[in-house]
């Protein structure tokens, strides 16, 4: 009989571990218990050199809540040339949580960085905004920058939860169950022809009407020395 109970727990605890495994791989982590809320990060894909946006959102798979404030914090690779430049609550794919931003500031970090944490809290009446099953929300906009000769690949954009840093909570203050889903950004190579800088453009373009100048005007004193004296 004992046999058969440590053989059954050994076959739970290989589930389990499979199954961890297999959320890990998909890119989803279990929060706070059981959940029905996701907190998720788009995929995105810019050239080196260049720059992207993002939306992170707010997925209900299941049931009501009132969701009365939360807080984001938003990592990138270092060394991946991938720097987030800008965030705010003009989400583009679904609305914003609480319509407007309520209060300021969205993120107390300094721009650019590799990761920072938002924040928001609705203050208007009842105190909440009602999420019902399968509704989206957007609860930050990101924009970033890829420098010049970044490795090209993609890279996670991943949700942390250092110190509750990311939490989503209802108007009674209570913690709201929820999974985090990461995204990634797809640095693709650097096009052909990049534009070159204003500045270099003025500088040929001076350059190029000094050359112009400067020929005519030697060719002019040739044609001067050649003709014969009278």
């Amino acid at each position: 009989m004992s046999y058969l109970i440590r053989k059954n727990r050994r076959s739970l605890g290989s589930f389990v571990l499979a199954l961890l495994i297999a959320m890990s791989i998909l890119g989803v982590t279990p929060s706070h218990g059981h959940a029905e809320i996701v907190l998720m990060v788009q995929d995105s894909t810019a050239p080196a050199g260049g720059n992207g946006s993002f939306d992170i959102l707010l997925t209900n798979t299941g049931g009501t809540f009132d969701l009365a404030a939360f807080s984001l914090q938003l990592s990138t690779p270092a060394g991946s040339g991938i720097a987030f430049t800008l965030t705010n609550t003009n989400t583009l794919t679904a609305p914003y949580l609480f319509g407007t931003l309520q209060a300021l500031p969205f993120s107390f970090e300094t721009f650019p960085n590799v990761r920072f944490v938002a924040s928001d809290t609705y203050f208007a009446s009842p105190g909440f905004v009602t999420s019902t099953s399968g509704s989206d929300f957007g609860l930050a906009h990101i924009d970033y920058t890829v420098t010049t000769g970044a490795s090209t690949g993609a890279f996670t954009v991943s949700l942390l939860d250092t110190g509750g840093a990311t939490s989503l909570s209802d108007g009674n203050g209570d913690a709201i169950a929820f999974a985090t889903s990461n995204g990634t950004i797809s640095v693709t190579p650097q096009p052909n022809g990049v534009p070159a800088p204003p500045s270099l453009i003025v500088i040929l373009t001076g350059f190029g009407a000094y050359s112009v100048t400067w020929c005519w005007a030697w060719l002019n004193r040739i044609k001067r020395l050649s003709e014969p004296v009278r």
